[in-house]
């Protein structure tokens, strides 16, 4: 279960290096905020000063919702712009240092029935890129709260390819568990009485019919731990589908078909997610050029920075979809994403509109462009940023390239 953690934040812009004692202590001076948020453009005359803006709210939470129930909870953000902390319930749960990667944190030891409360610091220091970045909770935010057994946020990749003329579909689905009783992989592939199951729709709601190919598991390349440090087994089930008569993704004709995945104990249903993804082919030929559903296709591209002008770095998607239909009557098809991951949105926009993209995830590297940019951190974050973005933006059928970097 999926739920919207944008309301009832509230904000207090400190002195840069305020730490967490000093502003919990300043309760009474927080303002009630709307997030996504950007608490830089709120001084339109200083838009470069220094500062730790503070976000903080409480919430209610039911038994059933915690671990005490066999619950696992999860606090996911599309963004924090940057060098952020996040703490429950007074506890430091975790830190993120980039600001445009996604991040997801196993809470699940710090929820408590009744109230709980959340905390994020964001330190902001310019210079710390060569555009104006925003600072804050600029993205969405979500919890997550699933069984003890479960599919991770973003753990489902659908891979889609074209042979002998056919599209295939391959599904690859990540599980998760702390549960005693499956934790011996043995048991696999059922993962003790554990199943998942999948359907496609198309775009009218219709469910298509699919021919399955083959059926396996194997575990998976990385061991995780949850927020108590103990270790997650996790396993993943790969499964093939032939399809006749699929609608082809491109940018005249962009159709997206649902894939529902769902995560059985039997008969009981644990879990639903779905994803949109499309079918398409892309050929780089030394030749030809880009083919795109096997004929040739010219990209007329622009460069998209991840703010909105006059509204600030706050991700708002109808401003978004204003900004697409405006540019495709230009004669845009494609859009790199500059410099940096965008909101999530915005890729859901442009599988929407058939707009191709390159999804592009830093200006630098080790070396730095401005005075506290990235790099200060690159070397020792630089791969959960990566895990982090590729796992958001690989099932989006408008991703046709990856950039590493931007003139690094």
């Amino acid at each position: 279960m999926h739920l919207l953690f944008n309301g009832e934040w509230t904000f207090l812009e400190t002195a840069a290096g305020t730490d967490y004692k000093e502003a919990m202590g300043r309760l009474e001076d927080f303002q009630p905020v709307q997030v996504p948020h950007d608490w830089l453009i709120f001084d339109a005359e200083d838009l470069y000063r220094d500062g730790t803006g503070w976000y903080f709210k409480k919430v209610h939470f039911d038994r059933e919702m915690t671990g005490e129930a066999g619950k696992k909870v999860f606090l996911c953000f599309d963004g924090i712009y940057m060098d952020s902390v996040i703490y429950v319930n007074d506890e430091k749960v975790g830190e993120w240092k980039y600001g445009y990667s996604p991040i997801t944190l196993d809470i699940t030891g710090q929820i408590k029935e009744g109230e709980n409360r959340f905390a994020v610091s964001v330190t902001y220091q310019s210079p710390n890129t060569r555009w104006y970045s925003g600072a804050g909770l600029f993205r969405d935010v979500q919890l997550m709260i699933a069984e003890e057994t479960y599919i991770p946020h973003n753990g489902i990749y659908a891979h889609t390819c074209k042979e002998n003329g056919h599209y295939c579909l391959r599904v690859e689905t990540e599980l998760a568990t702390l549960r005693e009783d499956v934790s011996d992989y043995a048991m696999i592939p059922n993962i003790g009485n554990y199943q998942v199951d999948y359907s496609l729709l198309d775009a009218s709601g219709k469910q298509v019919d699919v021919t399955k190919l083959t059926e396996t598991y194997r575990d998976a390349e990385d061991e995780v731990c949850d927020a108590t440090g103990n270790p997650e087994i996790r396993t993943v089930k790969v499964s093939t589908y032939c399809m006749e008569n699929v609608e082809e993704w491109d940018p005249e004709h962009p159709c997206l078909y649902t894939l529902q995945a769902r995560l059985l104990e039997g008969d009981k249903v644990l879990q639903e997610e779905t994803c949109h993804i499309g079918f398409r082919e892309v050929i780089t030929d030394p030749e030809k050029g880009l083919l795109l559903n096997g004929r040739p296709f010219k990209l007329h591209g622009v460069c998209e920075h991840h703010d909105l002008g006059a509204l600030g770095a706050a991700f708002h998607k109808e401003a978004m979809a204003r900004k697409m239909e405006i540019i495709k009557t230009m004669g845009v098809n494609a859009i790199r994403l500059t410099h940096n991951m965008a909101a999530e949105g915005v890729l859901e926009l442009a599988d929407e509109k058939g707009i191709l993209l390159i999804s592009e995830a830093f200006d630098m590297w080790e070396r730095p462009k401005t005075t506290y940019d990235y790099a200060r951190f690159f070397p020792q974050w630089y791969e959960k940023d990566v895990a982090a973005w590729i796992r958001r933006d690989r099932n989006h059928p408008s991703v046709i390239f990856w950039s590493i970097g931007n003139e690094i």
